[in-house]
């Protein structure tokens, strides 16, 4: 389904709600502006649902082709990763801001050792501990979470001290992050 089809379906169901009735209003003609709010976040709803749809099913075929054999692009086919890998956060963000797929395809899954410069560290809402490297961007970093056996050692971590982890890449989600599970400080 394409964009345009679910915003003019999103139309024609604000106008099916608004439109005038034999009993002189709209069917929800008393908030007529709560409707109109409503209309326009369904069509907002649809577009960042479709975008996210479109990159998330444009990952499972290039995914599908690299596979399949398919993928003739040996550019961003570079050589896989070893487990022994050493890579500083801001060259990992920087893969990843310029083609996720490419990215995935040669961190996604592996154990990585990353060095970088703590930008925080602590314990999430939901309990997680974690530190986060600075990239040099103004809002997004390399976040590393740790089991619950490193929360100790994770506290002592400053901002601005230099620091070098090993986990396991999970790829960068829309938020826009780069994630890194199952971590554990090198000393």
């Amino acid at each position: 389904m394409s964009i345009s089809a679910l915003a003019l379906g999103s139309i024609a169901l604000l106008r099916a709600i608004t439109r005038p009735t034999s009993l002189g209003g709209g069917l929800l003609a008393a908030s007529g502006l709560a409707i109109t709010v409503l209309g326009i976040l369904i069509i907002i709803g649809n577009f960042v649902f479709l975008s996210w749809y479109r990159s998330d099913y444009q990952t499972q075929v290039v995914n599908t082709n690299s596979s399949s054999g398919l993928n003739r692009n040996t550019s961003s086919n570079k050589a896989p990763v070893s487990s022994n890998a050493t890579i500083s956060a801001k060259e990992l963000f920087t893969a990843y801001e310029a083609n996720t797929v490419a990215a995935d395809q040669k961190y996604k899954g592996k154990k990585i050792k990353i060095t970088g410069t703590i930008a925080a560290a602590g314990t999430d809402l939901f309990g997680k501990t974690f530190a986060l490297f600075e990239v040099g961007h103004s809002v997004n970093v390399v976040r590393c979470t740790f089991p619950d056996s490193a929360k100790s050692a994770v506290t002592t971590l400053k901002p601005k001290q230099p620091a070098t982890f090993t986990g396991t890449v999970d790829g960068m989600p829309s938020a826009g992050d780069v994630m890194i599970s199952n971590c554990s400080i090198v000393e």
